[in-house]
């Protein structure tokens, strides 16, 4: 079961993830991983840390033009001011980490509601399962 975790910080998104899909703290995500606000968190260390807690998943972020939104996932999105910004999808709920709580239902394609207007969804994480 995946519980919503709020980003503590506007650039923690990525260890507000990790912390729903891991149980994990997410301050201590936050110390551990040091995402930078001109950086943010790069796509290979969401995977060394995700491993690092027993999660198998992709090697890398894939992307997911012509393909079904995978069932369990990180998913990236490309706001219109170019910002980045990942989520969680598990089944057909959707946990972001900016909102107050998850919403259900696949979003369409290129312009994203709830998100703001221009945002899109650009790439997945797959996550194959859960194994601690």
């Amino acid at each position: 079961m995946i519980l919503h975790v709020r980003q503590p910080t506007p650039t923690s998104c990525a260890q507000a993830c990790i912390a729903m899909i891991t149980g994990a703290d997410v301050h201590a995500l936050i110390a551990q991983m040091k995402p930078t606000a001109k950086r943010g968190t790069r796509g290979p260390d969401i995977v060394r840390v995700l491993r690092d807690h027993g999660v198998r998943c992709g090697d890398r972020f894939e992307s997911v033009r012509g393909r079904p939104f995978p069932r369990f996932a990180i998913i990236r999105i490309v706001h219109a001011d170019k910002r980045g910004h990942v989520v969680v999808k598990h089944d057909r709920t959707w946990f972001d980490p900016m909102l107050e709580s998850s919403f259900t239902g696949d979003p369409p394609r290129g312009a994203v509601t709830p998100w703001v207007g221009g945002s899109r969804i650009t790439s997945a994480l797959w996550i194959d399962n859960v194994m601690a």
